[in-house]
């Protein structure tokens, strides 16, 4: 897998995301040495997975699912089962 510096993504960007797109194989930006984001192949069947997974109401939901699950108001899929007499 290559890795670059945020110098060498600014300075060669297209380089870069042709090698990404005619490779398929994805390119590890770092900063200060240390991973902080990827470049990854991403095709038109890509665009409505990832509008759905960042939309606002998913975000909402996994803002809401966080908090109950913090203050333990979930149930166990074993609680569930049983509850509904399921093997």
């Amino acid at each position: 897998m290559k890795m670059v510096s945020t110098a060498e993504l600014k300075a060669h960007t297209n380089k870069l995301l042709v090698l990404v797109q005619n490779g398929k194989k994805p390119v590890v930006i770092t900063r200060h040495g240390k991973p902080c984001a990827v470049l990854e192949p991403c095709g038109e069947e890509d665009l409505d997975g990832l509008a759905f997974e960042y939309g606002p109401e998913v975000l909402r939901m996994a803002r809401e699912s966080a908090r109950d699950i913090a203050a333990k108001r979930y149930v166990t899929m074993e609680q569930f089962a049983k509850k509904h007499g399921l093997p």
